[in-house]
């Protein structure tokens, strides 16, 4: 699950030349409604999985003492962790399909490209970005 992340991170510096995590909350501001409410639902799902996955603790603590619950958590965990892999693939294709679609609309909105351009955003238009947004950090 971290390597989806960052390759995600990798897409966003290699093909944008972007920052992404001093990127994204500023791009989160100019996605449109229904981008957002994608990503929140399978970010919600993921949130999910991991307290499912979660469970799976206090049962494999009482097998020490009732073996019966051992294997109620390590299918409980089986079962959080393949919904969390799942929900995370899906988390990290829909956000970098919002950076091909939408990361134009955050160079206009900064000023770095004028309005009327279109098309995917160039490498040193994200640098140019990451320079403005990460202020000298």
């Amino acid at each position: 699950m971290g390597d989806r992340i960052h390759s995600l991170e990798q897409i966003a510096q290699n093909r944008y030349g972007l920052d992404l995590p001093f990127v994204w909350p500023r791009l989160w501001l100019v996605l449109p409604d229904q981008a957002r409410t994608e990503i929140t639902s399978t970010h919600a799902a993921f949130a999910a999985a991991v307290v499912t996955g979660g469970w799976a603790w206090p049962y494999l603590a009482l097998g020490t003492l009732w073996w019966p619950s051992a294997l109620i958590g390590i299918g409980v965990g089986v079962v959080g962790w393949t919904r969390a892999r799942a929900a995370i693939g899906d988390l990290t294709t829909l956000s970098e399909a919002a950076l091909d679609l939408h990361s134009r609309a955050l160079a206009t909105t900064l000023g770095i490209s004028p309005a009327d351009t279109t098309g995917p955003l160039t490498i040193a238009e994200g640098k140019q970005i990451t320079t403005l947004i990460r202020k000298g950090r």
